[in-house]
Protein backbone atom coordinates (compact mmCIF):
# COMPACT_ATOMS: atom_id res chain seq x y z
CA UNK A 1 0.00 0.00 0.00
CA UNK A 2 2.70 2.52 0.98
CA UNK A 3 4.41 1.12 -2.41
CA UNK A 4 1.76 2.86 -4.20
CA UNK A 5 1.27 5.80 -2.36
CA UNK A 6 5.08 6.34 -3.14
CA UNK A 7 4.79 5.44 -6.63
CA UNK A 8 1.18 8.04 -6.93
CA UNK A 9 2.93 10.87 -5.72
CA UNK A 10 6.34 10.19 -7.90
CA UNK A 11 3.83 10.04 -10.57
CA UNK A 12 2.47 13.03 -9.77
CA UNK A 13 5.61 15.35 -9.28
CA UNK A 14 6.64 13.53 -12.78
CA UNK A 15 3.79 14.75 -14.31
CA UNK A 16 4.30 18.78 -12.96
CA UNK A 17 7.72 18.84 -14.07
CA UNK A 18 7.08 17.50 -17.52
CA UNK A 19 4.10 20.43 -17.97
CA UNK A 20 4.90 23.53 -19.77
CA UNK A 21 5.38 26.64 -17.78
CA UNK A 22 3.96 29.53 -19.02
CA UNK A 23 6.08 32.01 -17.58
CA UNK A 24 8.93 30.42 -19.52
CA UNK A 25 7.70 30.79 -22.87
CA UNK A 26 11.41 31.37 -24.87
CA UNK A 27 13.36 31.05 -21.77
CA UNK A 28 15.63 28.87 -24.24
CA UNK A 29 16.38 31.98 -26.32
CA UNK A 30 16.95 34.26 -22.83
CA UNK A 31 19.95 36.66 -23.39
CA UNK A 32 21.12 35.71 -26.95
CA UNK A 33 22.04 38.41 -28.17
CA UNK A 34 24.67 36.82 -30.99
CA UNK A 35 24.81 34.13 -33.50
CA UNK A 36 26.44 32.57 -35.82
CA UNK A 37 24.36 31.53 -38.93
CA UNK A 38 24.98 28.12 -40.45
CA UNK A 39 23.13 26.97 -43.56
CA UNK A 40 23.30 23.70 -45.39
CA UNK A 41 21.32 22.53 -48.12
CA UNK A 42 21.23 19.31 -49.50
CA UNK A 43 19.77 19.45 -52.61
CA UNK A 44 19.23 16.89 -55.75
CA UNK A 45 21.05 19.31 -58.11
CA UNK A 46 18.25 19.62 -60.97
CA UNK A 47 16.21 21.12 -58.25
CA UNK A 48 18.34 24.09 -58.75
CA UNK A 49 18.03 25.16 -54.59
CA UNK A 50 22.01 26.68 -53.75
CA UNK A 51 23.27 26.83 -50.49
CA UNK A 52 24.36 31.18 -51.06
CA UNK A 53 20.87 31.44 -52.38
CA UNK A 54 19.17 30.41 -48.88
CA UNK A 55 21.94 31.69 -46.79
CA UNK A 56 20.90 35.15 -48.31
CA UNK A 57 17.31 34.64 -47.50
CA UNK A 58 17.94 33.76 -44.08
CA UNK A 59 20.25 36.54 -43.29
CA UNK A 60 17.76 39.10 -44.86
CA UNK A 61 14.95 37.86 -43.35
CA UNK A 62 17.14 37.89 -39.49
CA UNK A 63 18.05 41.30 -39.88
CA UNK A 64 14.45 42.31 -41.18
CA UNK A 65 12.60 39.97 -37.75
CA UNK A 66 15.30 40.80 -35.51
CA UNK A 67 17.39 43.14 -36.12
CA UNK A 68 19.04 43.34 -32.61
CA UNK A 69 20.21 40.09 -32.46
CA UNK A 70 24.55 40.42 -34.00
CA UNK A 71 24.76 37.89 -36.24
CA UNK A 72 28.89 37.12 -36.63
CA UNK A 73 31.03 34.20 -37.56
CA UNK A 74 32.57 35.07 -34.05
CA UNK A 75 29.59 34.25 -31.57
CA UNK A 76 29.13 31.28 -29.91
CA UNK A 77 25.77 30.45 -30.28
CA UNK A 78 24.33 29.02 -33.44
CA UNK A 79 21.76 29.30 -35.51
CA UNK A 80 21.16 26.15 -38.29
CA UNK A 81 19.20 25.69 -41.34
CA UNK A 82 19.07 22.81 -43.08
CA UNK A 83 17.21 21.77 -45.81
CA UNK A 84 17.24 18.56 -46.73
CA UNK A 85 15.45 18.01 -50.78
CA UNK A 86 14.63 15.48 -53.21
CA UNK A 87 13.55 15.62 -57.00
CA UNK A 88 11.37 12.22 -57.22
CA UNK A 89 9.85 12.93 -60.35
CA UNK A 90 9.43 10.33 -63.21
CA UNK A 91 7.82 10.33 -66.48
CA UNK A 92 4.47 10.27 -65.64
CA UNK A 93 4.74 13.10 -62.31
CA UNK A 94 6.90 15.48 -61.19
CA UNK A 95 7.50 16.15 -58.10
CA UNK A 96 10.03 17.00 -54.95
CA UNK A 97 10.17 15.93 -51.08
CA UNK A 98 12.57 17.29 -48.28
CA UNK A 99 12.62 18.54 -44.86
CA UNK A 100 13.72 22.14 -43.38
CA UNK A 101 14.53 22.31 -39.93
CA UNK A 102 15.89 25.65 -37.79
CA UNK A 103 17.59 25.35 -34.80
CA UNK A 104 19.96 27.39 -31.83
CA UNK A 105 22.42 25.47 -30.45
CA UNK A 106 24.20 26.67 -27.17
CA UNK A 107 27.25 25.81 -24.91
CA UNK A 108 26.66 24.18 -22.23
CA UNK A 109 27.95 23.28 -19.23
CA UNK A 110 28.13 19.73 -17.25
CA UNK A 111 29.18 20.99 -13.76
CA UNK A 112 30.02 17.76 -12.18
CA UNK A 113 31.38 16.03 -15.07
CA UNK A 114 33.44 19.40 -15.73
CA UNK A 115 32.46 18.77 -19.44
CA UNK A 116 31.33 21.07 -21.86
CA UNK A 117 29.47 21.22 -25.38
CA UNK A 118 26.51 22.22 -27.70
CA UNK A 119 23.34 21.25 -27.28
CA UNK A 120 20.30 22.31 -29.79
CA UNK A 121 17.92 24.06 -27.58
CA UNK A 122 14.99 25.15 -29.74
CA UNK A 123 14.15 23.71 -32.93
CA UNK A 124 11.48 23.87 -35.51
CA UNK A 125 10.95 21.87 -38.87
CA UNK A 126 8.98 21.81 -42.10
CA UNK A 127 8.49 19.23 -44.66
CA UNK A 128 8.05 20.31 -48.48
CA UNK A 129 6.43 18.92 -51.54
CA UNK A 130 4.99 19.79 -54.49
CA UNK A 131 5.84 20.27 -58.40
CA UNK A 132 9.10 20.55 -59.06
CA UNK A 133 8.28 24.17 -60.32
CA UNK A 134 6.99 25.67 -57.41
CA UNK A 135 10.02 24.55 -54.91
CA UNK A 136 11.89 27.77 -55.52
CA UNK A 137 8.80 29.47 -53.75
CA UNK A 138 8.33 27.04 -51.44
CA UNK A 139 12.08 27.18 -50.13
CA UNK A 140 11.71 31.01 -49.60
CA UNK A 141 8.01 30.63 -47.83
CA UNK A 142 8.86 28.08 -45.31
CA UNK A 143 12.31 29.70 -44.86
CA UNK A 144 10.60 32.58 -44.35
CA UNK A 145 8.31 30.61 -42.13
CA UNK A 146 10.91 29.46 -39.77
CA UNK A 147 12.53 32.90 -39.16
CA UNK A 148 8.92 34.02 -38.57
CA UNK A 149 8.73 31.51 -35.27
CA UNK A 150 12.17 31.73 -34.51
CA UNK A 151 11.52 36.02 -33.96
CA UNK A 152 8.29 35.12 -32.37
CA UNK A 153 10.71 33.08 -29.68
CA UNK A 154 13.22 35.48 -29.67
CA UNK A 155 10.62 37.63 -28.36
CA UNK A 156 9.07 35.92 -25.79
CA UNK A 157 12.30 35.46 -24.29
CA UNK A 158 12.53 38.90 -23.52
CA UNK A 159 15.10 40.05 -25.95
CA UNK A 160 15.13 43.67 -27.11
Amino acid sequence: MRRRIFLAVVAVFLAAAAAPTPGLAGAELENLTCAQVSVRVRSTPSLGILEENVAQTVLTGMKARVPKLSLSGECADILRVTLFLQDISTNSFDVYYGVGMIQVERDIRMVNARAAGKVAVWSQMFIMHGSSGTVHNQVDQNVSNMIRLFAERYYEAGNP
